[in-house]
């Protein structure tokens, strides 16, 4: 997030949790949000409080959701971490995070940008068996999240056709 106005509110999801930031008299504004931390730049007040479902005006569930893959690639790599949180109209949430076994071996340059090892995911399911309970949670649900067009939406959905899942984005 940038910003070169003197007073800004910027909305965003982080963490599993609608937060608000606002920043008065600041001459410079640049947030970045890297290993989880929310980093800000130098002389910058700000309060950060939670949104609550109802502000967002739902009139059907949205998933927020974060994908952690072997790679890039949306052909060959595959899922090893979901998180989901779901949104209802009434304000209620569901969340869940599976693990993922992605039946190849996780690169050890992308197991030092997320954490998540072979021998930690070698035990889990493959995500062909958790599809059916992923699908579940998802359908007829708007979807969210960071970068989640470009990346994550269309690596889901590969996954999905990959277990027999055809799910259609609406």
């Amino acid at each position: 997030l940038l910003s070169d106005r003197k007073d800004a509110s910027f909305r965003f999801f982080y963490n599993f949790q609608y937060l608000r930031l606002h920043f008065e008299k600041c001459r410079k504004l640049a947030v970045s949000i890297n290993n989880r931390e929310i980093k800000l730049s130098k002389n910058v007040i700000f309060t950060q409080t939670k949104l609550s479902a109802m502000e967002l005006k739902l009139t059907r569930p949205i998933c927020f959701f974060d994908l952690e893959t072997t790679g890039n690639n949306l052909a060959k790599d595959r899922i090893v971490e979901i998180a989901i949180l779901k949104i209802f109209p009434n304000g209620n949430k569901e969340s869940k995070s599976w693990l993922v076994n992605p039946e190849m071996k996780i690169p050890e340059e992308v197991v030092a940008i997320h954490g998540i090892s072979n021998e930690k995911v070698e035990n889990e399911p493959p995500f062909s068996q958790l599809a059916p309970a992923i699908y579940e949670m998802i359908k007829g649900c708007d979807l969210g999240g960071y970068n989640s067009n470009r990346f994550d939406i269309p690596l889901l959905v590969e996954e999905l056709l990959r277990a027999g899942i055809d799910f259609e984005r609406k």
